[in-house]
């Protein structure tokens, strides 16, 4: 025991300790009235104790990069765009929201969801499922030109032109 190093003695530190777990065992059946335990507890809490180092001093330089790379990777992918699939868009995309957002536990493709206005049956990118039990949907296009200025029909929805 390190008891001595923290300006108490062992065997003083032995004593509550052994008090405390009579006092412990005697208090289902009688009322002691000053709590051993608690005074066992307070000895320990005013021990000296090992200060640890601060994770996020050291992590925090790795997280920095994180969002670089992350940065870099999105300024690549739209310089590039016309090279990438959707498919493929979607994956490298999903990639960077998975490390954002690292609360998603499961990711559902394709799943499929019923339309009650049209009475069809649609496929969503993807649905996450986080740690709580939550589920947020997520719908990814890959960027192309005239998107907003477009008044065709693409996959039954329409854009509306700028006037």
């Amino acid at each position: 025991m390190t008891s001595a190093l923290a300006g108490g003695t062992p065997s003083y530190e032995k004593r509550l300790y052994a008090s405390a777990r009579i006092d412990a065992v005697l208090k289902n059946y009688f009322d002691t009235g000053v709590s051993a335990e608690e005074k066992f507890t307070k000895y320990l809490n005013k021990k000296s104790s090992i200060i640890g180092n601060k994770l996020s001093e050291h992590l925090v330089q790795y997280e920095v990069k994180k969002y670089e790379l992350i940065l870099s990777k999105l300024e690549n992918m739209l310089d590039s765009e016309q090279e990438y699939n959707e498919a493929q868009w979607q994956k490298e995309i999903l990639e960077i929201v998975l490390l954002l957002y690292p609360k998603y536990i499961h990711v559902f493709e394709n799943t499929p969801v019923k339309d009650p206005y049209s009475d069809k049956v649609r496929k969503l990118d993807f649905l996450l499922v986080d740690a709580g039990g939550s589920v947020d949907v997520i719908e990814i296009k890959k960027p192309f030109d005239n998107c907003i200025i477009t008044d065709t029909q693409y996959r039954d929805n329409h854009t509306l032109p700028l006037k």
